[in-house]
């Protein structure tokens, strides 16, 4: 993994910028802390009710316009656009606060940082409104698309945050869902399109996506019994509940209907799971909340139910943007960024895609974190080195139903009195046939596992584990082998929740051991069930 020694998390002064509440028109405007000090002004919000609704109403035009890839001259809707930036930041930043803001921009760019702007929006009425489209004449730039000046909703919360130390890859577990009375999505092409995304990613293993299999809130609780996942990448439909106050994503029930999970319970949901920092939701009016209450929306009900980062989509986004948005994004976190600066490089990825289009400034974040560390990555490690384990994944692909001649067959005999050995006695090991690899590699040997495709109950991929410690996925109809060092390991597979029993085996250096995994019927009095059980074994 390469490391970009150019900014990292320490390398950002925060700027951090209270509006509280006001009368009429009048707000104060307050700098809580910066590197030039504090400061306070009394703002007048520069639009009446109707002329914001006139200028809400030309950013969502500008959203709508088809996407070119050729520079042209603005629409009028996208010079409004800039227009309502302008006047959003000139509200933002007049007298002594703007004063604080260029004196802070001077010293960290003297010092090599940059300026991190945390919002703390207090007037519900004023927090609902795109602050990512700030736009500063002086140079001529919207303030969110330079990485100098990440921009995030900043919520205050007294838990203490620590980044999670994490050894590639990052775990994504994803889900679409696509109810009746919806228009319909292409699940297989929006999983398509999110694996296109981070294909560059998952290759060399820094980022691991594993897709839930159903679309209830039945199926969501399972995965998260499993993992253990840090991000959780949601496809779909959602929208703001203006009697409730509160946003949702909707689900489907158990006969494909459509239904609402607010964010209250999506957070009972996700905010047990440790492991967890970051929540995308691709979901129309995710970031989007009350005029009455400023946690309304559901990114902002996430964070505060203890997710560290929320991004989500406060305006529909077209799946151009959102693929373009999702591969830089990741690929900056696996990077070791801070996730405010990897959404600043996901959003001027999707400027520089499509130079017209102001879908850039569709996503927010909501961060709880202080400096945007959400994972201390390790960087720069050999392969082997990326599991705690000593083995190391050499291969998966597709497999014949059989092993290769030479393999277990004659040993199993032998195998069927062995006695156990090693200290787990609980665990029966196994003696088993080995097929001598063409160039023996001192004190290691090969441990190969097929999976096979019969009595799958469960889709997607399993984990593989060695010795406690996951060291891949597998499909059906695939095999995985992985070098370890000659002595005593265990094997098991899972399936979210589900796993199979340890299998304890010796390896001798430079031979290979062929494994086979799969899920059989539980027999009652010799009788089949409808109850499978996960099982490896060695391969017939």
């Amino acid at each position: 993994m390469h490391t970009d020694t150019n900014q990292t998390a320490s390398d950002y002064f925060d700027f951090e910028l209270e509006i509280g509440m006001g009368g009429g028109p009048e707000y104060p405007v307050s700098v809580l802390r910066s590197p030039a000090g504090e400061a306070r002004e009394t703002r007048v919000f520069p639009y009446d009710a109707l002329a914001l609704e006139s200028c809400l109403k030309d950013l969502q035009i500008a959203l709508l316009r088809p996407v070119t890839t050729q520079r042209r001259v603005p629409s009028s809707e996208e010079q409004a656009v800039e227009g309502f930036g302008r006047a959003l930041f000139g509200f933002l930043f007049g007298g002594e606060v703007r004063s604080r803001y260029d004196v802070s921009l001077r010293e960290a760019a003297q010092q090599g940082k940059g300026l991190r702007l945390k919002l703390h929006i207090q007037p519900p009425e004023l927090a609902v409104l795109p602050w990512e489209y700030l736009y500063d004449p002086r140079q001529a730039e919207y303030v969110s698309l330079s990485r100098s000046t990440p921009i995030v909703r900043y919520i205050d919360l007294p838990q203490s945050i620590r980044p999670m130390s994490v050894t590639p890859p990052l775990r994504i577990l994803g889900m679409v869902a696509s109810p009746q009375g919806q228009s319909p999505l292409s699940i297989a092409h929006e999983k398509q399109r999110v694996e296109n995304a981070i294909q560059s990613l998952q290759t060399p293993g820094l980022i691991e996506l594993e897709w839930m299999q159903g679309q209830t809130w039945r199926d969501l609780q399972r995965a998260m019994w499993g993992g253990p996942w840090h991000i959780f990448h949601f496809v779909g439909h959602g929208g703001f509940d203006r009697y409730a106050d509160e946003g949702y994503i909707l689900l489907a029930d158990e006969q494909g209907a459509e239904e609402r999970l607010n964010a209250t319970q999506l957070g009972r949901l996700l905010a047990d799971h440790r492991s967890l920092r970051l929540v995308l939701l691709n979901a129309c009016e995710g970031a989007r909340g009350s005029e009455r209450d400023i946690f309304s929306s559901t990114a902002a009900i996430l964070v505060r139910r203890g997710v560290l980062a929320v991004v989500a989509m406060q305006y529909g986004i077209i799946d151009q943007a959102a693929v373009t948005f999702a591969r830089t994004f990741y690929e900056a976190l696996v990077y070791g960024k801070p996730v405010d600066e990897a959404v600043v490089a996901a959003r001027k990825a999707i400027s520089l895609a499509s130079p017209n289009t102001v879908e850039w400034g569709t996503p927010v974040l909501y961060m709880r974190s202080p400096d945007g560390v959400l994972f201390d990555v390790a960087q720069d490690l050999p392969r082997a080195q990326r599991h705690p384990s000593e083995s190391q994944v050499l291969e998966t692909s597709p497999t014949p139903a059989h092993p290769p001649a030479g393999d277990a067959r004659s040993a199993r005999a032998a195998a069927n009195g062995a006695t156990s050995r090693g200290n787990q006695p609980s665990v029966p090991v196994q003696e088993r046939g080995r097929t001598p690899d063409k160039q023996v590699i001192e004190a290691e040997g090969t441990i190969r596992l097929r999976r096979i495709t019969q009595r799958e109950g469960g889709g997607g991929r399993y984990g593989v584990f060695i010795d406690g410690a996951k060291v891949g996925t597998l499909k059906a109809g695939h095999t995985i082998s992985v070098k370890a060092k000659a002595g005593m390991h265990q094997v098991q597979v899972n399936w979210f929740a589900l796993r199979s029993e340890a299998f304890s085996l010796r390896l001798e250096a430079g031979e290979t051991a062929h494994l086979v995994c799969g899920q059989r019927p539980i027999k009652v009095l010799g009788l089949e069930t409808n109850v499978n059980k996960f099982f490896v074994e060695f391969d017939e």
